[in-house]
């Protein structure tokens, strides 16, 4: 194999290294693409094509995630250590962005946007594994997590699980109801 090919080999397989961490970090966090953009500057599909192993040369933009996160690049780039807890990781951005006199952090505090919530914790959960309403699901956030949405908005936003494969509607049940496909 030439040396071409090697280098190709191991840019792809850094890129889904880092795509995983990446995607791992934003999953602790509870956080959605569009709202680490708007802290760091980077549009929400470019984030998208990170996240997707396409990183393709932008280093700038890579370097801001990268910080965003709270860490240094020899950091990130040490595949080798299992990705924080949320707890270190909501630690060490308050302690790297106090640091540089960034108060981007502060983000973590938000409560999250339910279909984040939804992806990459509820799902995890067996709060799908039967049939539920959207009522349902209001309580068991604020009761799990302490997290309030709104009565008009969770059906929505349920009904965009739904579209994205991640759970499956009884229409004909009044109300409806969601569980795991």
């Amino acid at each position: 194999m030439g040396f071409k090919e090697i280098t190709r080999e191991s840019i792809n397989i850094t890129n889904v290294k880092v795509a995983e961490k990446l995607y791992g970090l934003r999953a602790l966090l509870l956080l959605s693409r569009p709202k680490i953009g708007a802290e760091v500057g980077v549009d929400s599909k470019t984030i998208g094509n990170f996240e997707e192993g396409r990183t393709g040369g932008q280093t700038d933009k890579l370097s801001a995630l990268i910080f965003f996160y709270g860490f240094t690049h020899k950091e990130f780039y040490d595949f080798d250590k299992p990705l924080p807890t949320e707890k270190q990781l909501k630690s060490r951005m308050k302690r790297f962005h106090e640091a540089i006199g960034s108060d981007a952090y502060k983000i973590i505090y938000d409560r999250p946007d339910l279909i984040d919530l939804i992806e990459f914790r509820l799902l995890a959960t067996d709060l799908f594994s039967e049939w539920v309403t959207a009522e349902q699901v209001i309580s068991y956030c604020k009761t799990k997590y302490h997290y309030e949405y709104l009565p008009t908005s969770v059906p929505n936003t349920l009904d965009n699980a739904v579209k994205k494969g991640w759970l499956v509607v009884d229409d004909k049940a009044k109300p409806k109801r969601y569980r795991k496909k």
